[in-house]
């Protein structure tokens, strides 16, 4: 297994899933293997319009479900995947959401494609 420790320069908090990231990691799934990405938050409340987690948000069209497709996006690194699980963690520094990507190959993984004619 190969590791990589990439410096990702940002000019404002990382936010994911309407709450701030504290960190994130990913690993790159090859052939059968699925590739994730897990990244730990925390919802901000000293700003203007305080973090909601969005699994947890009361309003109904903004809220993200498990199975739902998500998008993660920092500096010029990305993954997009399906939202797989999600935790949370009380400690003394508060609430910290664990939220856990999958790759969508999973979705296709018992799939045939019967195709008419093949040229």
């Amino acid at each position: 297994m190969t590791t990589q420790h990439v410096e990702v320069n940002l000019s404002e908090p990382l936010t994911f899933l309407g709450a701030t990231v504290l960190s994130f990691n990913s690993s790159l799934g090859l052939s059968s293997q699925t590739s994730t990405l897990t990244v730990q938050l925390i919802e901000d409340c000293e700003k203007e319009e305080p973090d909601v987690f969005l699994p947890n948000s009361t309003e109904e069209s903004e809220r993200v479900l498990v199975g739902d497709p998500v998008f993660f996006n920092a500096g010029e690194f990305s993954f997009g995947g399906i939202l797989s699980s999600w935790n949370v963690k009380l400690g003394t520094s508060g609430r910290v959401y664990e939220a856990r990507v999958e790759d969508p190959r999973q979705l296709l993984q018992n799939v045939s494609v019967v195709v008419d004619s093949y040229n």
